[in-house]
């Protein structure tokens, strides 16, 4: 559709429809070819990239179902993908080739007003809680002496880095001091004086 200045205005719908499309001409699919095939096939098309394609085409494949699951709010397309894609990659793999990658292409399309601010917060959210839940898994041992602090400091909000490094240090076993985001400066002098961080 366009407005009444002929700017194109793209649907969700439309916005996946291109994902897609773009993948499979990545795959070597034709556009001619594509341009023939229902929407129904499309879709069975990309489904077959899980199973027989390249790593890096799984890659982009979680990247635009994730995107997918932020433009319908759609939880269960987010777990059902999450699941399926730490079963075909290492998590540290995972969170650095699919979800930043993600979170990359969800902001340019939030630049270009494309997605809104609700889909990208409820994607973020999403991935928190996966880190979270990473973080607090059994299998994690303090086995090192060095101690870590980590925080974000005033005004600075995006917490999702700060808890992937976390999952990255405690998975390496390391004693974490987490302070979060936004932290007063000040707010240091008082924990230098009770504990010792390396």
């Amino acid at each position: 559709q366009r407005t009444k200045t002929n700017i194109r205005v793209y649907s969700d719908s439309l916005l996946i429809k291109a994902l897609n499309i773009k993948l499979l001409l990545e795959q070597g699919c034709k556009i001619s070819t594509i341009a023939k095939k229902k929407d129904d096939e499309i879709f069975q098309l990309i489904e077959d990239i899980k199973s027989n394609t390249t790593k890096k085409n799984k890659e982009i494949y979680y990247v635009n179902k994730f995107i997918e699951s932020a433009i319908y709010y759609d939880t269960n397309l987010f777990e059902k993908n999450y699941t399926e894609g730490l079963k075909q990659f290492n998590i540290i793999d995972f969170y650095q080739k699919i979800i930043l990658t993600t979170f990359s292409k969800i902001g340019i399309f939030w630049l270009t007003e494309r997605i809104n601010p609700g889909q990208e917060h409820f994607f973020s959210e999403l991935i928190k809680q996966k880190i979270i839940s990473h973080i607090d898994n059994d299998e994690y041992k303090i086995t090192k002496n060095e101690t870590w602090l980590l925080f974000l400091p005033p005004n600075e909000y995006h917490e999702i880095g700060l808890l992937f490094a976390k999952l990255i240090l405690v998975s390496y076993g390391y004693p974490i001091i987490y302070l979060g985001a936004n932290l007063p400066l000040e707010s240091l002098n008082s924990l230098s004086n009770k504990k010792q961080v390396d």
